[in-house]
């Protein structure tokens, strides 16, 4: 995210990143060739045995053989199955299936191992598509006992609390993920940046308050490109993303293929987009040639002398920013990006 007005250098020092998601054992991984089947352990059922015991003991190799060949080709036909389908409408859930059983496989052969921690939160992480609630809120409270802020990443860890709030919010669950965020702030207490980090879950947090609240009437003076005035009433029985960016915004560049992408396929069901420019007054041919190039025919809101007073009523303090606003007016999200949006306008716009 770009700031506005405050400073990402102490962000920055912190290291937050996009962390790199946990990998599955070898023995699991997916793609190229299928790694061949395990070969069954147990002597031929012809051969004899000296004692019963040594009987029952043959009998259960062969059997965890069999079973772990069967998870294997299981395995084996997901990844085919994923491949040959792309869009495939269970292809999150099958993923994340995969995703439990390769952090249980680690957790199992490494208890004590060194990624212990990117086992347990890429478990929690996984249950929170093909998990219960209460699954999944036991896996996050496991991982996150588990983590020792000294030594683990902070970048990981606030990430997890992050998507752990979201999954909250996406259970109608505001006071969990409220929680979820105080608990972060608690876990980080002691950290050596501790202050840095409080101000960004605070900040996070702070997506929160507008959540179910009718979405902040926009100034008078609020006008598209064309000179039209602009007001949430424009978009009354629609499902609006308000989308706060800028062409200077890296971030925000990188973003508008997510946005272009989710117009496309939900506009015609009744999404529609405005974006809010905060492009610089002296900018607007820029501004308008950039839209033109990328194809973004949504209204776009430009204030061509003076601040942005949409964004100011908005309390945006950094962009990418986003507002989803449902067709009752109301405030369903704040701060969706990438796959998120997407998987949010698949259960609200139909």
């Amino acid at each position: 995210m770009t700031r506005l007005s405050v400073s990402a250098a102490a962000v920055a020092a912190l290291g937050l990143v996009a962390s790199i998601p946990f990998a599955a054992p070898a023995a699991f991984a997916g793609g190229g060739k299928p790694a061949p089947a395990a070969k069954p352990a147990a002597k031929p059922a012809t051969e004899k045995f000296a004692s019963l015991a040594e009987l029952e003991a043959a009998a259960d190799a062969a059997e965890a053989a069999a079973q772990k060949g069967m998870r294997r080709a299981r395995y084996d036909n997901v990844v085919a199955y994923l491949a040959a389908s792309p869009d495939a409408k269970d292809r999150e859930l099958a993923l994340g299936a995969k995703a439990v059983e390769h952090a249980d496989a680690y957790l199992k052969a490494y208890d004590k191992g060194e990624r212990r921690v990117e086992a347990l939160l890429a478990k929690a992480g996984a249950l929170t598509h093909v998990g219960t609630k209460e699954t999944t809120k036991a896996a996050y409270d496991a991982a996150f006992a588990a983590v020792d802020v000294e030594k683990t990443n902070p970048n990981l860890v606030l990430g997890a609390y992050s998507a752990y709030a979201d999954y909250l919010v996406d259970q109608n669950d505001l006071q969990g993920a409220k929680d979820a965020y105080q608990a972060c702030k608690d876990k980080f207490a002691t950290h050596e940046a501790s202050g840095q980090i409080a101000g960004l879950v605070e900040g996070w947090a702070k997506n929160l308050e507008l959540i179910g609240l009718d979405a902040i009437a926009f100034p008078t003076n609020a006008k598209d490109l064309d000179g039209k005035p602009v007001t949430l009433a424009d978009f009354k029985g629609k499902v609006l993303l308000i989308d706060f960016w800028a062409t200077w915004c890296g971030p925000c560049r990188a973003e508008m293929p997510n946005v272009i992408k989710a117009y496309g396929k939900y506009h015609a069901k009744g999404f529609e987009v405005l974006g809010i420019s905060l492009d610089r007054p002296n900018d607007v041919e820029k501004l308008k040639s950039y839209i033109k190039e990328k194809g973004m025919p949504w209204r776009q809101v430009h204030y061509s002398e003076g601040q942005n007073d949409v964004a100011t009523a908005y309390g945006v303090e950094g962009i990418p920013h986003t507002v989803l606003v449902g067709g009752d007016g109301k405030v369903i999200r704040i701060g969706l990006r990438g796959p998120a949006l997407e998987k949010a306008l698949e259960r609200r716009v139909k």
